[in-house]
């Protein structure tokens, strides 16, 4: 009975932090492992097709709608790109304009310590 328990298990190693694991894993537990594995990933693997078949359906339905508003959508993104360099524009007008402020502000102090009117 031991002999049989010996020849069903097989060895497998491990290596962690430098040292080698040697321990032995019985058939059975790779076969449980085996088809935990398959009833996990068979649902994942089918939903990642269903997936991919709803895209491309959805993308070979749409394209004709695309071309069709595709003018409308372009001058979106010229207004869209417009407005998004005025408002970074701004950004960038305010933070030069702080910064002038500070700069005034330090030159001021500078000429009242000095005492220059």
């Amino acid at each position: 009975m031991a002999d049989h328990q010996q020849e069903d298990q097989q060895p497998t190693t491990t290596t962690t932090g430098g040292r080698t694991l040697t321990h032995h894993v019985s058939g059975k537990s790779m076969l449980c492992a085996s088809l935990a594995g398959v009833a996990i990933g068979g649902p994942l693997f089918g939903m990642m097709g269903f997936s991919f078949l709803a895209t491309v359906t959805l993308l070979l339905i749409s394209s004709p709608v695309l071309l069709i508003f595709s003018p409308l959508l372009v001058s979106a993104v010229f207004v869209l790109v417009g407005a998004l360099t005025g408002f970074t524009a701004a950004i960038a007008m305010g933070i030069a304009g702080v910064f002038t402020l500070a700069w005034i502000c330090r030159e001021v102090r500078m000429h009242i310590r000095l005492g220059f009117k």
